[in-house]
């Protein structure tokens, strides 16, 4: 789906597919991309396959996204979880799994002021965060910006986290 433009897609159930989703105006100028899926996952996890400035994610159930984008606004409101993974920079305005895992890697840096949080409603644990990032990571605005039961980090040139998890461990490998 190539569209001149901004895209939103809403769904009550799943929105899946192997082929490219891509907002971009004649000019070169990329739109931005709105995906809803009410009841289901949101699952277009080909490398880059969203295409867009920025990208706005809600999905009951999980959402597995390849993106090429500017920065992501995500958000699963049940019981799933959330899988971005980047070909180059990624800005978070939000990352949330209400009751499931969160998972974000890019080829670049990952920056931004939005949260990352992977909660569980039955409980106060949490769950799992995972950060990969090629680049640089830097999730430190504001207090606890990162927030699940566990935070496993790995970044290229170094990062700066703002955390309230019961377990962490970062690997910087450049």
């Amino acid at each position: 789906l190539n569209v001149s433009g901004a895209i939103e897609i809403t769904a009550d159930g799943t929105i899946n597919g192997a082929d490219s989703v891509t907002a971009e105006f004649a000019n070169g100028v990329l739109g931005d991309i709105q995906l809803t899926s009410t009841n289901g996952a949101v699952t277009l996890a080909g490398a880059g396959q969203i295409k867009g400035e920025n990208l706005t994610v809600s999905a009951a159930t999980g959402a597995t996204l390849g993106t090429e984008v500017a920065a992501i606004d995500a958000n699963i409101t049940g019981t799933g979880a959330l899988t971005v993974t980047e070909v180059d920079d990624l800005q978070v305005l939000n990352a949330t799994a209400s009751n499931g895992p969160v998972s974000l890697t890019a080829g670049g840096n990952i920056t931004g002021a939005g949260n990352v949080t992977a909660g569980n409603v039955a409980g106060n644990a949490g769950l799992a965060v995972t950060i990969n990032a090629g680049g640089t990571v830097n999730l430190s605005t504001s207090s606890n910006q990162v927030s699940g039961a566990s935070l496993a980090l790995t970044a290229g040139n170094g990062a700066t986290i703002e955390s309230d998890v019961s377990q962490f461990t970062a690997s910087v490998t450049g």
